[in-house]
C-alpha cells in the first residue's frame, strides 16, 4: 500500500505548498481519496490521477475537507469522468445538495461528476482491493475515520478528533497511522502531538504521521517532539508530496 500526502493543512493554503486535508491511499489496482480540501484539485492534475481515481471518501462536512468537490466535479464533467463519492449519512448528501444548488444554479453537473453514496460508521466500504471500516470521531460534527487494508497492510486515519481511548483500539496494530496534531494543548475536537503519540503507543502502529497542521511550525515541530516522548516509533509531520510505502 501507498500513502500520499496531497494536504495537511488546517484551511486552505495561503502561502504554504500542497492543500487542506487530502490524501491518496492506493495498491497496485486501487486508487481513493481521503478527503478533498481546497487546493486538491491541481495537484491530482499535476499527478495525473484523476483518470485512475476509484473513489473519493470523506470524513466530515467541514469545508476544509471537502471544498475542492466542487471545481473537481466541473473537470470530471468536462472530460465525462465520473467518480464514487462516499459522505457520511448524517449530512454529507444535504450539504452538497445545498452548496451546489448555490453554485450551479439547478444544474445537475454534481451528480454526472459523481456517484454519491452515503455511509454511517458500521459500514464496510469495498473499492476494489480496498477495505475500509470506521470509528466515529470525537468531533463539533458527526465525522468518520476510515481503517483501510488491503489484507495485508493497514493504514489509520484519524480525520478531526480529540483524544479519545477507543480510538487507540481502532487503530491497534495499524502500519501507519495518520493522526491530526492541530493544537499543543487539549482543545475540544482536536488532538496535540503527544495525544497522537499517546494512541500511537496504546495501538502498537508502526509508524505515525502528524497532519492536521497549522502555518506555525515551531508549533508543529513542538508537536512532534512532543509525540516523540511517548512514542518510540518513528514519528513524521506530514509533507506535501511526501509518499509512504508499507
Amino acid at each position: 500500500m501507498r500513502l500520499q500526502i496531497l494536504g495537511p493543512w488546517v484551511l486552505a493554503p495561503l502561502d504554504a505548498a500542497g492543500a487542506a486535508p487530502s490524501y491518496l491511499v492506493s495498491d497496485q489496482h486501487t486508487t481513493c481519496l481521503l478527503d478533498c480540501g481546497a487546493g486538491t484539485l491541481p495537484l491530482l492534475q499535476s499527478m495525473n490521477v484523476l483518470p485512475h481515481l476509484d473513489a473519493i471518501v470523506i470524513s466530515h462536512m467541514h469545508h476544509d475537507h471537502y471544498m475542492d468537490l466542487f471545481p473537481l466535479a466541473n473537470t470530471l464533467s468536462k472530460h465525462s469522468l465520473r467518480i464514487k463519492l462516499f459522505v457520511p449519512d448524517f449530512n454529507g448528501r444535504s450539504i452538497l445538495t445545498e452548496i451546489s444548488n448555490v453554485l450551479f444554479e439547478g444544474d445537475n453537473r454534481f451528480s454526472k461528476a459523481f456517484e454519491i453514496i452515503e455511509y454511517g460508521v458500521k459500514d464496510e466500504l469495498v473499492v476494489k482491493g480496498l477495505h475500509m471500516t470506521f470509528q466515529e470521531t470525537i468531533h463539533s460534527m458527526t465525522c468518520y475515520a476510515p481503517r483501510i487494508t488491503n489484507g495485508n497492510k493497514t493504514i489509520v486515519y484519524s480525520a478531526d478528533s480529540e483524544y479519545f481511548p477507543e480510538f487507540s483500539q481502532f487503530a491497534q496494530g495499524a502500519d501507519l497511522l495518520l493522526c491530526e496534531a492541530t493544537f499543543l494543548d487539549p482543545l475540544p475536537g482536536h488532538m496535540t502531538g503527544e495525544q497522537a503519540g499517546t494512541i500511537a503507543a496504546e495501538a502498537n502502529v508502526g509508524r505515525l504521521v502528524l497532519t492536521h497542521l497549522r502555518d506555525d511550525m515551531d508549533v508543529n515541530e513542538q508537536n512532534r517532539q512532543n509525540a516523540c516522548k511517548v512514542f518510540l516509533g518513528t514519528v513524521d509531520l506530514a509533507v506535501p508530496g511526501a509518499e509512504y510505502r508499507i
